[in-house]
């Protein structure tokens, strides 16, 4: 596969990359600052933000990927509260919809949108009185974008609370009524494991997995 990713030079966003072409998959990496990110055999590096659409569309036109992978998080700075990741989602769909690549895993977060109910109560205190609360809302804005289109294929990866530490096996929370822990955790190089088997898989196309280490 050749993969798109916008946020490959984030924590989880370069393990993901690592994963990919230790798997013989391509990759064009769209990153402020190419710099920081090393260049290997089999990715390309590109110069940009998705912030501006053109550099989306430049990033594609240098290959079409097969899937689009997004790792961002929450940007401050520029954007309304709740509007960065909403924006930039609008811009990699209107132009996934002009290349015709019709899949996406995006890494939201545990407690996002359906699963705020589930978090435990310092938690969901937490996303009330603290910057959380706008990060949720911003991975909330953009998957209502993804599942209101009906020319892409999603995955919505909601990961538990991101920890350093070796790939794990992955447990998925809720999906047949397993017994949610208080406070679930999961290494980024596990969160990366799955974002890449679900990129290459139809399992979990339409759905919103929140997933921890078992």
């Amino acid at each position: 596969m050749h993969i798109f990713i916008a946020g490959g030079s984030g924590q989880t966003g370069s393990l993901v990359i690592d994963d990919l072409l230790g798997q013989n998959h391509t990759v064009t990496a769209l990153v402020r600052n190419t710099a920081a990110i090393r260049n290997r055999i089999g990715l390309d590096l590109v110069q940009g933000t998705p912030v501006h659409k053109a550099d989306i569309q430049k990033s594609f036109s240098h290959q079409k990927p097969d899937v689009v992978i997004v790792t961002l998080a929450s940007a401050k700075g520029t954007f309304e509260k709740g509007s960065f990741l909403t924006h930039v989602i609008c811009n990699i769909v209107s132009v996934m919809e002009e290349y015709s690549t019709d899949k996406i895993v995006y890494m939201s977060a545990f407690g996002v949108g359906d699963s705020y109910p589930e978090l435990n109560f310092l938690m969901r205190a937490a996303v009330c009185i603290t910057p959380l609360g706008g990060k949720f809302l911003d991975h909330e804005g953009a998957e209502q974008v993804l599942k209101a289109t009906d020319r892409i294929n999603f995955v919505v990866v909601r990961p538990a609370m991101l920890t350093t530490g070796d790939k794990g096996k992955v447990k998925f929370l809720g999906l047949r009524r397993e017994k949610w822990e208080f406070m679930p955790s999961i290494t980024r190089a596990s969160v990366a494991g799955f974002i890449v088997e679900a990129a290459g898989s139809q399992e979990w196309i339409g759905k919103t997995p929140v997933i921890s280490n078992a």
